[in-house]
């Protein structure tokens, strides 16, 4: 579509690893997809709007482990969620706004 990414694709680091996998509309992450770090763990798995983590996602640690798993909005955590330790055990499990705990 006018030489800008649009549907379905793949998105690569300079270094050749695949950094994002999913959906795009106009050149940006846009629906469902996964981000990934450069040693090529998930990032973030979820959705996407405008290029930003925006609705339901889970974000890691880039040992793999879950770091939050729930809402967001313009990159944050936003809504309810829950947050993780390291470990694997539950940190925090309620609201956030804006990135953080709230309530």
């Amino acid at each position: 579509m006018g030489g800008r990414r649009h549907g379905q694709g793949i998105m690569y680091y300079s270094s050749g690893e695949k950094l994002y996998e999913g959906e795009f509309k106009n050149n940006r992450m846009h629906g469902t997809g996964i981000q990934y770090f450069h040693n090529g763990t998930r990032r973030y798995k979820g959705d996407f709007m405008g290029g930003r983590r925006h609705g339901q996602g889970i974000m890691y640690y880039s040992s793999g482990e879950k770091l939050y798993e729930g809402e967001f909005k313009n990159n944050r955590m936003h809504g309810t969620g829950i947050q993780y330790f390291h470990n694997g055990t539950r940190r925090y499990k309620g609201d956030f706004m804006g990135g953080r705990r709230h309530g």
